[in-house]
C-alpha cells in the first residue's frame, strides 16, 4: 500500500468514527464553556450589547442609573451576573440552532438535501465532467441560503449545486456551532461537510450573465454515473 492509498485509508477511517446524527449531539458534547469563552473572544462587543438589551433592560428592578453604572462598569464579563447570562445565551443559542436545523433542513429516508453557490469561470461545468473531483465542504441546508458569500474578483458566473447525503455524513458538531455563532449563524444556514465526503450532484443551475437571479437549469446527464467528493 502506497502512502496516498494509506493516507485515504485514515482519513476515511477517522471520518466513520466521527460519523453522527444530529440527534446524537448535545450541548454538552460541544463544551459550552469553550463556546462561551471563543464568543467572547470572537464577538466581544456584540456579547456585551446582547447582555445589555436581553438582560439588563430587561430587569425592570433595576434603575436607569443602576443599569448605566453596572454597563459601565470594569470588567463586566468577570461579573457573575453577566456569566450567568452568557450560560443561559449558549444554551438557548444551540436549542434555537437545533430546531431551525430541524424545521428548516429537508430530510427524506436518512437523507439531508444541501445546495451550494459559487462564482465560477466560464469553463467550469466543462472542467467537472474532464477532470473535477472536489465541490467543496462548505453547503447549506437551505436552498435560499445557499450563496457565493465571498469577492467574485472577474469571475461573474454564478452556480448552484442541489445534493442530498446520508444525514450522518454531515459533520453535526462543525454544523450546530458555525450556526451558534452571533454575528452569521442566522444568516448562512451552514452545513459542514467531512472533507472526501463522496457527493452526486442531483441538480445545477447557473446563470453566465452576472445576475446569480437568472438561473437556469444545467442538463446533468453527463454527471450521472460521476463521483465527486467534499
Amino acid at each position: 500500500m502506497d502512502q496516498k492509498e494509506l493516507r485515504k485509508l485514515i482519513r476515511e477511517s477517522i471520518n466513520l468514527l466521527q460519523e453522527k446524527y444530529l440527534d446524537d449531539v448535545s450541548l454538552e458534547d460541544l463544551n459550552p464553556k469553550k463556546i462561551a469563552e471563543d464568543m467572547l473572544m470572537v464577538s466581544y462587543d456584540t456579547m456585551i450589547d446582547l447582555y445589555q438589551w436581553e438582560d439588563l433592560e430587561n430587569d425592570y428592578d433595576l434603575s436607569d442609573e443602576e443599569k448605566e453604572e453596572m454597563m459601565n462598569g470594569d470588567n463586566i464579563d468577570e461579573t457573575e451576573r453577566f456569566k450567568d447570562w452568557l450560560e443561559g445565551y449558549v444554551e438557548n443559542r444551540y436549542n434555537n440552532v437545533i430546531n431551525i436545523i430541524s424545521n428548516e433542513s429537508t430530510f427524506e429516508n436518512g437523507r439531508i438535501k444541501i445546495w451550494r453557490e459559487m462564482t465560477v469561470d466560464e469553463n467550469y461545468v466543462k472542467h467537472l465532467l474532464a477532470q473535477g473531483k472536489h465541490l467543496g465542504i462548505f453547503w447549506s441546508f437551505t436552498k435560499d441560503a445557499a450563496e457565493a458569500h465571498w469577492g467574485h474578483g472577474d469571475k461573474n458566473i454564478y452556480v448552484k449545486i442541489e445534493t442530498s447525503i446520508p444525514e450522518n455524513h454531515v459533520n453535526w458538531e462543525e454544523t450546530i456551532l458555525l450556526n451558534m455563532s452571533p454575528n452569521i449563524g442566522d444568516e448562512e444556514k451552514e452545513i459542514r461537510l467531512f472533507k472526501g465526503t463522496p457527493i452526486h450532484i442531483e441538480t445545477m443551475s447557473i446563470a453566465d450573465d452576472g445576475f446569480r437571479g437568472n438561473m437556469k437549469p444545467v442538463d446533468i446527464t453527463p454527471f450521472k454515473d460521476k463521483t465527486f467528493l467534499a
